[in-house]
């Protein structure tokens, strides 16, 4: 590859390039020097995730997503389990098996979402 080609890489190419070059120990001038760019930018571009690191975030992000769901439909069916035997109304168990559906209450992830992303530091600092 030589200069002329690194310096008609697309934005999300030079970012990546950016970002290994410093971490191979290129100054940030030697990067702009190198893929065209300015210094700053090439600062902030190492700073930044790269697609397989935000990939990467996004499946253990989802996964969290998936387990929140698992706990509050296993509290939910404990709590139903429980309810069944003494519960008179009828509608009280509809709506839990509603819940259940996904048919009501939809915030209750969105609940768990956030206070997960205020109260829990994990380990890529969010």
């Amino acid at each position: 590859m030589t200069d002329k080609d690194l310096k008609k890489l697309t934005q999300p190419e030079k970012k990546v390039i950016a970002k290994s070059l410093v971490l191979n120990g290129y100054s940030l001038r030697k990067v702009e020097e190198i893929l065209g760019i300015d210094h700053s930018s090439a600062a902030i571009y190492a700073q930044q995730p790269t697609p397989d690191e935000m990939k990467e975030f996004s499946t253990i992000f989802d996964n969290y997503i998936r387990e929140c769901k698992q706990k509050g439909i296993a509290l939910v069916q404990k709590r139903l389990l429980e309810l069944i035997p003494k519960e008179r109304r009828i509608d009280q168990v509809v709506k839990a098996g509603e819940f259940l559906e996904g048919k009501g209450q939809q915030g209750q992830v969105a609940v768990q979402i956030n206070n997960f992303l205020k109260n829990e530091k994990n380990e890529f600092g969010i």
